[in-house]
């Protein structure tokens, strides 16, 4: 494959709609997701926006479980913005500034229990995710029980 090739090939988001939810609920649609987004390859997270369904008021606090969290993204190849909407999140870690400047180039995206998982880097493990943490080298990575993403112009 040539280079004009390999760039046409990660600005692929034939079959996609702008502003259309697409929700993750199988590995195809994982798949699916990471060949249009050119594998997360390049790509920094450029904003993060987290909304809790609870409440206060009347002296009372409902600690309603629903919350979302979006995460967006761009791409040195892929336009245009990728807003990626995680629902009753359970867990998150962002890391700041790491040795790459944040840059991505490639991600773990799986199912594990039940839950969708993310993070910034495919060498992930979710099941040592907890080892890593406390020797203070823990990738961004988001645990949530849905996941749905789209495309966004700005």
């Amino acid at each position: 494959m040539d280079q004009k090739e390999f760039y046409e090939k990660l600005r692929v988001v034939d079959g996609c709609e702008r502003n259309h939810w697409y929700e993750i609920k199988t590995q195809n649609d994982i798949d699916f997701l990471i060949e249009r987004y050119g594998g997360f390859h390049d790509s920094v997270i450029v904003g993060i926006d987290y909304k809790n369904n609870a409440w206060i008021g009347n002296g009372s606090i409902d600690t309603c479980a629903d919350n979302t969290l979006s995460m967006y993204f761009r791409n040195q190849w892929v336009n245009p913005k990728l807003e990626m909407k995680f629902s009753n999140m359970e867990k998150m870690n962002l890391t700041g500034k790491n040795d790459y400047m944040n840059i991505l180039f490639d991600c773990f995206l799986s199912f594990l229990d039940g839950k969708i998982i993310f993070a910034d880097n495919s060498d992930f493990d979710p099941q040592k995710h907890q080892e890593k943490q406390s020797e203070g080298n823990t990738p961004t990575f988001i645990t949530a029980e849905r996941l749905s993403w789209r495309f966004i112009d700005d």
